[in-house]
C-alpha cells in the first residue's frame, strides 16, 4: 500500500480525488502543522477461514477459573 501526505487544509478541495485513491488501495496520511493527525485507508474485507489453524485453544478454555486466580494467589 503506497502512501501520500496531504495537509488537512487541502482536503476539502481534493476529497473526491483522495477518496478515489484510497478506493484504489492507497493510504493517505493527513497532516496539520507538519504533524500526522489522521489517515485514510481502504477498508479490508475479511474472509472467514483465511488463517484456519493459526490459533488454538486448550481443552479447558471454557472451564471455571480456580479460586486462586480470583484471590491473586496465582
Amino acid at each position: 500500500m503506497h502512501g501520500k501526505t496531504v495537509d488537512v487544509e487541502d482536503v476539502p478541495g481534493q476529497f473526491k480525488d483522495l477518496l478515489g485513491r484510497v478506493m484504489a488501495g492507497e493510504r493517505i496520511v493527513l497532516h496539520k502543522d507538519n504533524k500526522p493527525v489522521a489517515e485514510m485507508t481502504p477498508v479490508i474485507k475479511r474472509r472467514a477461514g483465511l488463517h484456519a489453524g493459526a490459533i488454538c485453544t486448550s481443552g479447558d478454555f471454557d472451564e471455571e477459573l480456580p479460586e486462586k486466580f480470583w484471590s491473586g494467589e496465582m
